[in-house]
């Protein structure tokens, strides 16, 4: 039993020893098969190529095996020499390769050499032998390089500037003949029939220098440009100073930020809001220009108006009023600008009424807001307006004496004098005869009242005056004016009184 035991165990020894045999040897098989199957593709082989490429040019003899393409050099590289450039570029050891898509067949193999994207040579390869396939999945194949071609052909490049930066190409300035204007602030650039890529020099005003890059025949300087057309009350800083910017027939300013590192740009309003601005992003703006009378009260988010956002001028329809009445209220201009998106506008009239209006427009104008329907009794029992309108409606046919009329007008006034000319001028005799019907006056009314202040109020008149002239046509004379009345001391029978008169009409 004991020697049984042991030739048992020697026999399993000698098993496992030729197990492991064939097992290093299957191993060692596919080590080696798979260092074959490497060394057998085409990139060793371009590899090996393009290292020699490169030792030649660094040793001098890259022009004894292969032949300089002939050139035909333009103004950009009149000073350059291209076939040491040439040959540095293919020493440097930067030089990369990747195949050519489309540009193979089953046996043939196109690789270009580039140095950071720029093409200087082509290796072809071909196929030597037919494939071979071990093991079932590792098919292989002999290939050779069957010629090598340098690569040196024209190129067009294109660069994109702001028009006041400048720019040179192989020392070279161009100028704005060399480019086109892109229809903003900048020119588009193109340099022709260049071998290589060109030296590039671009500086700002300040003479600061762009770093760059190219995209195919494309040169993309790293650039930093915004523009911004916001509204004036906004303040623009570059870095902490104050940007001015280019002020715009619309009550914007322009705002264009060019530099060669990125900007801090900050812009504030006038009620404490702040916020950057990285040219992306876009800004929480509620913008509004409201135009009313001083009468007017606005807010913004609860708080008035700053005075620097609020223009005042003279009303022109009020300007003949200015003579008779203190105090006629000014034209205010709202510029509401704030960094705050849907920010609460408040308008509130001279009444303390809210306005109410459309969130969404950018410009609000009560100026001719529509008044009143009717005339106060405290007004109309001292005046009767229509009949006034009529009497001025008569004296224009010439169915009434500037006498009738001018006793309703101030002395002094533009319409007074309007009036005296018009019954005294060429005009009134061109006036057609005829007659007045029954009732002559039709279709009449009053609206938009607006007192303008306790001693002046305006209001909208209309009428028809219904005539027959001498031919026997009836004709309709429509009126529509804005009528001014102001409270007058007037002195009638040797007695001052003061009473409301006509001080101006304005056509609507």
């Amino acid at each position: 039993m004991r020697r049984t035991k042991g030739t048992f165990k020697f026999g399993y020894f000698i098993y496992v020893c030729c197990l492991s045999v064939v097992l290093i040897a299957a191993v060692l098989y596919v080590n080696s098969l798979l260092k074959n199957y490497e060394a057998s593709q085409p990139e060793r082989q371009v590899e090996a190529e393009m290292k020699s490429l490169s030792d030649a040019a660094q040793d001098g003899t890259l022009w004894n095996k292969l032949t300089f393409p002939e050139t035909d050099i333009g103004r950009f590289e009149e000073n350059i020499d291209l076939k040491s450039e040439f040959t540095a570029l293919l020493a440097s050891p930067d030089l990369e390769y990747t195949q050519k898509p489309g540009a193979h067949d089953e046996d043939k193999l196109i690789y270009s050499v580039r140095n950071k994207g720029f093409e200087l040579a082509e290796i072809t390869l071909h196929a030597a032998g037919e494939p071979e396939t071990k093991l079932a999945v590792f098919t292989s194949r002999r290939w050779e390089t069957e010629k090598v071609d340098i690569v040196l052909e024209k190129h067009d490049y294109k660069l994109s500037l702001p028009r006041d930066f400048s720019v040179s190409l192989n020392g070279i300035s161009l100028s704005e003949s060399d480019g086109v204007s892109d229809g903003k602030d900048g020119i588009e650039y193109t340099a022709n029939g260049i071998y290589l890529r060109p030296r590039v020099v671009i500086s700002d005003t300040h003479g600061n220098l762009a770093e760059y890059s190219f995209k195919g025949n494309k040169i993309v300087p790293v650039l930093f440009n915004y523009s911004l057309s916001i509204p004036a009350s906004l303040t623009v800083e570059v870095n902490g100073e104050v940007h001015n910017g280019e002020p715009l027939d619309n009550g914007t300013v322009r705002h264009d930020i060019r530099m060669l590192t990125k900007p801090e740009v900050r812009l504030s309003d006038l009620y404490g809001n702040m916020i950057n601005y990285d040219g992306e992003n876009e800004l929480p703006l509620t913008y509004m220009k409201i135009v009313a009378d001083s009468g007017y009260t606005v807010q913004v988010s609860g708080r008035e108006v700053p005075a620097a956002a609020c223009t005042e001028a003279e009303n022109p329809d009020y300007a003949e009023l200015a003579k008779f009445v203190a105090d006629l209220p000014k034209l205010i201009t709202y510029d509401i600008a704030l960094l705050k998106a849907d920010a609460e506008i408040s308008v509130k009239d001279r009444n303390g009424e809210a306005v109410e209006f459309d969130k969404g427009v950018h410009l609000l104008d009560l100026t001719d807001k529509n008044g009143l329907d009717t005339i106060p009794e405290n007004i109309s029992s001292e005046i009767n307006v229509i009949d006034i309108a009529e009497k001025w409606s008569l004296f224009m046919s010439k169915d009434l004496q500037v006498g009738e009329i001018i006793k309703y007008i101030i002395p002094g006034s533009y319409q007074y004098d309007m009036a005296w000319k018009y019954a005294n001028g060429i005009d009134i005799t061109f006036t057609s005869n005829h007659t007045l019907l029954d009732p002559p006056f039709t279709n009449e009314s009053v609206s938009n009242y607006t007192q303008i202040t306790d001693t002046c109020f305006s209001v909208d008149v209309k009428l028809d005056k219904n005539m027959r002239l001498e031919e026997g046509n009836v004709i309709v004379d429509s009126m529509s004016e804005r009528m001014f009345f102001v409270k007058y001391d007037a002195v009638r029978n040797g007695i001052t009184d003061s009473v409301w008169m006509l001080a101006g009409m304005k056509g609507n």
